[in-house]
């Protein structure tokens, strides 16, 4: 029989690349379901971009399958709660909570280009992005970005 308490005790060998720790520990498993041999429960990433989304996913339906049960059909619901470091409750920019800024001492070193590339990279992998040329000499953006 499948537990809840096996199934975090499977996802507690399952690390986090980037921050070394297992998704346990670091809060990233709620809403464990069993029904059966079926189970679920969601997984909690740090970005909706996470470059190692499919890696982790695989994890933990191998440490489960390794460790809980082999038979057991597995559903994750993936999601993610960006963090912030924001310490004005979000006064200014209410629905914002990170900024990137691309900036340079010199002229036509690349900066909007950069930043273009940053913003799509960034809304391929999933975020919601928004992208500001405050260019005071004239901004460049709707030129690359015109098509």
């Amino acid at each position: 029989m499948i537990t809840t308490e096996a199934v975090l005790n499977a996802l507690s060998y399952v690390d986090d690349p980037d921050l070394r720790k297992d998704l346990v520990t670091l809060k990233m498993v709620d809403r464990v379901h069993i029904e059966g041999k079926r189970v679920s429960f969601r997984l909690i990433l740090t970005t909706p971009s996470c470059p190692m989304k499919d890696e982790i996913q695989r994890a933990c339906i191998n440490a489960i399958k390794h460790l809980v049960d082999k038979e057991a059909e597995v559903t994750i619901d993936v999601t993610s709660q960006v963090t912030t470091y924001r310490q004005d409750n979000g006064a200014v920019l209410p629905n914002v909570k990170n900024i990137i800024a691309v900036a340079s001492g010199k002229g036509g070193v690349g900066k909007s280009t950069v930043a273009v590339n940053l913003a799509l990279g960034l809304a391929k992998q999933g975020s919601a992005v928004g992208l500001i040329d405050a260019d005071i000499y004239g901004p460049s953006i709707p030129t690359i970005t015109r098509t």
